[in-house]
């Protein structure tokens, strides 16, 4: 029985409910919707940090292309998203000594998603 619902979920993972990292929409209403979207949705490369600092909980980035792509910061109190932010800011923060410095001096307001009005 647990074999046939591990089979089950890995099915899922790849593909109930799941898009095409291509068919996610261009503008949002909410960054929540946008989080929701970007978490559920198939990318060519996704990666998890495997750090944490005194406020980043979590970190996530998504890429279709290998070169830009969305990237979830998680703290205590909510998720910021992040759009267009290139493979290689990725890969400095998730290689820095300090997750939060990083982001402070190369992310924050560099990369931001805009809602739509």
């Amino acid at each position: 029985m647990k074999i046939i619902i591990y089979i089950l979920s890995t099915f899922c993972l790849l593909g109930c409910n799941s898009k095409n990292c291509n068919e996610i929409p261009l503008n949002f209403k909410t960054y929540e919707q946008a989080v929701t979207e970007v978490e559920n949705s198939t990318f060519k490369f996704k990666e998890e940090t495997t750090k944490s600092s005194s406020w980043i909980e979590d970190a996530n980035y998504y890429s279709c292309d290998m070169k830009t792509g969305f990237l979830i910061i998680e703290t205590s109190s909510q998720k910021y998203i992040h759009k267009d932010v290139p493979i290689r800011v990725w890969q400095e923060f998730n290689n820095s000594t300090s997750l939060g410095k990083y982001y402070n001096r190369n992310i924050k307001n560099r990369f931001q998603l805009y809602l739509e009005k």
